[in-house]
């Protein structure tokens, strides 16, 4: 009987009808049928996009090596949306066949191991981070730049020695281990970052002075104390920030006259933010400093 119905599904599949196919899709995901697998990733790019949507929420439903095997050579497409829909289902059951996408990091196909890192942002399985770490040394610096991202959503402390070699790559590879280093939050990137932050670009220093507020480390209100003496715009808000994070009032008020002009001129400035945090924030600094300015 079932495999009459698992017949009689594969052939509404086929249908004409979008109603069909959609009912057909659904049935197969509570069928659980692993032989629906192949017919299943082949309507992923149904032409009514209801159809597609619950081939994949059978395939989820499926999931299983089985799946993934079939999803991992979809990388490889130029079909965008087939591509896309393979990566989006292999976040969600990577765990089911790590070593897949774990081979995939080492492909010669750049695209593939940025996919790879991309992926393995959200797979539970060991063996990635380490995976993930040791591609940060990756030639390519898109590859390098996507592994620190991925590692830094997977906030586990040990990738932070492999993020801080890192902050003296290409900027925009730099810019994303700041990001990491600042999702992780461990205060071991505490003084690599300060030092960035004495000698990066302008840039670099904005996305420093962001991580390091996150951070929250004593060690970071004299570097901030100074920066600040010759920052402008959108850094100096980000080293206010930093820096009314990490003092207390008492602190913020034994700064020197014109180091306290230049933080209150940077708060006001920041009032017309268009983000509610960062005016919140100007508003808490100026009620901290309590200068007439």
């Amino acid at each position: 009987m079932s495999r009459n119905r698992l017949s009689n599904l594969l052939s509404l599949l086929q249908s004409q009808a979008p109603d069909l196919r959609l009912r057909a899709a659904q049935s197969l995901g509570e069928l659980g049928d692993k032989q629906a697998v192949p017919a299943l990733v082949d309507r992923l790019v149904d032409e009514d996009p209801a159809v597609s949507e619950a081939a994949a929420q059978a395939l989820l439903a499926l999931r299983g090596r089985e799946v993934a095997a079939r999803l991992a050579p979809l990388l490889s497409v130029e079909q965008v949306s087939l591509r896309n829909s393979a990566m989006s289902l292999l976040r969600r059951i990577g765990e089911d066949a790590p070593d897949l996408l774990l081979d995939l990091l080492r492909e010669n196909d750049r695209d593939l191991r940025i996919f790879a890192a991309d992926i393995l942002a959200q797979v539970d399985a060991p063996g990635v981070t380490r995976a993930l770490i040791k591609t940060l040394k990756d030639p390519d610096p898109n590859v390098r730049a996507n592994a620190a991202t991925s590692l830094g959503q997977r906030a586990e402390a040990v990738a932070v020695p492999g993020l801080v070699g890192l902050l003296n790559d290409e900027e925009w590879v730099a810019f994303a281990a700041i990001e990491a280093l600042a999702s992780i939050g461990d205060a071991s990137a505490v003084e690599p970052l300060i030092k960035c932050l004495q000698s990066g670009s302008q840039i670099l220093c904005v996305a420093v002075a962001e991580a390091l507020g996150r951070i929250s480390d004593p060690r970071v209100l004299p570097p901030v104390l100074q920066a600040m003496r010759k920052a402008e715009g959108p850094l100096l808000q980000h080293l206010l920030s930093a820096l009314l994070k990490g003092a207390n009032p008492t602190m913020l008020k034994q700064m020197d006259r014109k180091l306290r002009e230049r933080a209150c001129m940077g708060l006001i400035d920041a009032l017309t933010d268009p983000s509610h945090q960062v005016k919140a924030d100007a508003l808490l600094g100026l009620a901290v400093l309590g200068d007439s300015t």
